[in-house]
Formats: structure tokens, C-alpha cells, sequence
């Protein structure tokens, strides 16, 4: 029997989620309020780390495709990003075009150099060692590519869902802390929580009761 963990994150909003995801998304917002290096984030939440990459280089204009991605270990996986933006963007001078004419750039080390020291963090991606955290990302880029992974109707039953739901547009409401990259979130109404248990119970689920896990799973 699959296991769901549910809690009050408000007065009035009940949350279920199954137990290991509940537990892997507490342990992320735990790291994430203290602070964890972008090699961490890559070795400990790949899906998360690929989708900051991809939103972070569609801010640049960057296009990255680092075959085998996911076997590589942290330092080779940097290793190879730095080398697809040297390959493919070094010489795109929309994107870095004071590079070659205020520093002597004869190399790829030489290149690197300027690269890791002389850009800013908004010029360029994120470094191995650099710290990913809660003031290091910007509040939508977070909701982008850490919310929608935590929300209910990704495994809910349909059924459910059309019963209980009421769908909130998150751009109306950026307060709302479980959000969908389509910009609609599912929420569940404390009043419904009897019926609700009973619901998921008959999909098979035993739910058990953590305000506390829930409430740092939801960030």
C-alpha cells in the first residue's frame, strides 16, 4: 500500500503528497535555505539542476546539449559547459563582445579565466563551487523550475480531482507557493479533508497525517 502524506499548510489548504516525494522535497527546501553548491544541486537534484540550466540559458540566449548529461560527474558535467559556450558562443559578439578587446584572450584557459573571473553572475551560468540558495535565485525563476515538480495533480486521480479542486491562476497570486509551469495551480480545501482521505483510500493510499513535512515540502 503506497503511502501519502498529508498536512495543513494554512487555514484553510490540505496538501497530499506521497511519502517520498514529500520527504525529497523537504530535504531540498532544507538545502535550500542554507545554501548548497551548483555541483550539489547537480549530483543531488539533477531534474531540478537541468531545469534552472535551461531556464537560465534562455536568458542568456544560450542553446546546451551535453550528450550523456546525467553520467557525468559534477566536475565533468562544468567542465563540458564551459566547453559548449566556448565552441559554440566565444565569438558571438551579442552575447560577449568586450571580451576580446579589453583582455588577451590567446586560449581556452585564457578564456576560462575571463569566463569564471570577470563576468558577472548574470552574464554567464552558474560555477561548480557558487552557492545555490533562496537569495541566490530570483522568486518567479524559483517557482518556474522548483514548484511545479512538488504539485498534487501531476499523480492525483482524475477523479479527484475534478471533485475537489479549485484551480488557482498563480500569476494573479504569486504568493500561492505550489504553482505549475502553465501557470494554474490545484488547491484543496481543509473542509474536504474526511472526504478526501476516504477518496484516496479507495484508490488504494494510507494517508498519514505531518503538518510539519508538508509544510517544508511546500517551501
Amino acid at each position: 500500500m503506497s503511502i501519502l502524506i498529508y498536512g495543513h499548510i494554512d487555514d484553510e489548504e490540505i496538501v497530499f503528497l506521497p511519502k517520498g516525494d514529500a520527504e525529497y522535497w523537504a530535504e531540498f527546501d532544507k538545502d535550500l535555505s542554507t545554501g548548497i553548491t551548483y555541483g550539489v544541486l547537480y549530483e543531488k537534484y539533477p531534474d531540478v539542476f537541468e531545469r534552472l540550466i535551461e531556464n537560465l540559458c534562455c536568458s542568456l540566449y544560450l542553446q546546451i546539449d551535453i550528450p550523456g548529461a546525467h553520467h557525468l560527474s559534477a566536475k565533468e558535467y562544468f567542465d563540458a559547459l564551459f566547453y559548449n559556450i566556448y565552441e559554440n558562443y566565444w565569438n558571438d559578439e551579442s552575447w560577449i563582445e568586450l571580451a576580446e578587446d579589453d583582455y588577451d584572450l590567446e586560449s581556452e584557459s585564457d578564456a576560462r579565466r575571463f569566463y569564471e573571473n570577470e563576468l558577472s553572475e548574470d552574464e554567464r551560468l552558474p560555477l561548480i563551487d557558487e552557492i545555490f540558495s533562496n537569495n541566490s535565485v530570483d522568486f518567479i525563476t524559483l517557482c518556474e523550475v522548483v514548484a511545479g515538480p512538488r504539485l498534487m495533480e501531476s499523480w492525483i486521480p482524475p477523479e479527484i480531482e475534478e471533485r475537489f479542486a479549485r484551480k488557482i491562476d498563480y500569476g494573479k497570486n504569486m504568493a500561492a507557493s505550489v504553482t505549475s509551469g502553465e501557470g494554474v495551480r490545484m488547491e484543496y480545501n481543509i473542509k474536504n479533508e474526511k472526504e478526501l482521505i476516504k477518496a484516496f483510500e479507495g484508490h488504494g493510499y494510507k494517508c498519514v497525517r505531518d503538518d510539519e513535512l508538508i509544510q517544508n515540502a511546500c517551501g
